[in-house]
């Protein structure tokens, strides 16, 4: 059996917001820092919620990067259905 762990920063750097004062400005400062060296989409993390683009976030700093819609469907290709669905009303 493997252990396969797919190690990020973002849930730590997102609790930061939620400290008084200082929250914003480090993870401000921190968001910066990354994307100097260029930001690196989350192999497990986005969102869709209709329209020609998709959410992603950056696996270390948690940045919002918006992405073409189809390039969801190329990383994930088991989404393209849940896609199609989006904003489709469901009467069972």
């Amino acid at each position: 059996m493997t252990d396969e762990r797919y190690f990020q920063t973002w849930p730590y750097v997102s609790r930061l917001r939620r400290v008084p004062v200082i929250g914003l400005f480090l993870t401000k400062t921190i968001q910066f820092v990354c994307a100097l060296k260029g930001h690196e989409l989350s192999k497990t993390e986005w969102g869709y919620g209709g329209g020609d683009y998709a959410d992603r976030w950056c696996r270390w700093c948690n940045k919002l990067i918006q992405v073409p819609k189809t390039s969801i469907r190329f990383a994930f290709k088991d989404t393209a259905d849940l896609m199609k669905d989006v904003g489709k009303e469901i009467k069972g």
